[in-house]
Parts: structure tokens; sequence; C-alpha cells
């Protein structure tokens, strides 16, 4: 891969990590998932995932040669958060709707 391309794609995760809601971005692929560091710490896949589920048909795609702590760990949350939520809606009537 070129130096030029590695840099969109690492600008595009950053647009993600840092807060702006792409509501209408989705599937979103994580490229080397597995290279931990400061952009793949759990709390940056977390901030990343969490983005990505404001879209009701988001998906993260995680591309790596093996599960980290950091990934599992943010895969382990994820399903814990999407559970509470999806615990909330039922008790309250909520249905997802698209934006």
């Amino acid at each position: 891969m070129r130096e030029e391309e590695k840099q969109v794609n690492y600008r595009g995760v950053n647009l993600l990590r840092e807060g702006l809601d792409l509501l209408e971005v989705s599937p979103v692929a994580i490229m080397d998932a597995d290279v931990e560091g400061f952009l793949r710490s759990e709390t940056t896949l977390i901030q990343i995932i969490g983005r990505t589920a404001r879209n009701v048909n988001g998906k993260v795609i995680m591309y790596a040669d093996r599960i980290t702590n950091a990934m599992k760990r943010a895969i382990e949350e994820t399903n814990r958060r999407r559970r509470i939520q999806l615990e909330y809606n039922r008790k309250h009537g909520i249905t997802l709707q698209i934006a």
C-alpha cells in the first residue's frame, strides 16, 4: 500500500475517533486492528464502534491476524452495552428507526 493511501485510512479512523457523527457511513473497516497502540487501544476501538452504532445498520469490520486483548475487551464491552440498550428499548417500547 502506498504511503498516501495509508494516510487517508488513518485520517478516516481519526474522524470517527474524534467525534464526528457520520450516520450514513457503514460499514467501517478497521485495518490492522491487531496492531496495538494509541489508534488501536480498547478505548479507541470502543469509540469507533460506538460512532458506527449510531447508524441502524452500522457495522464494524476489524481486519486482523489475531484477536488482541484490546479487541476482545472492546467487543465484550460493545456486547454488554448492546444488551443494556436492547433491554431498555424493549421495556419502553422503543423501536429503531432510520434518521
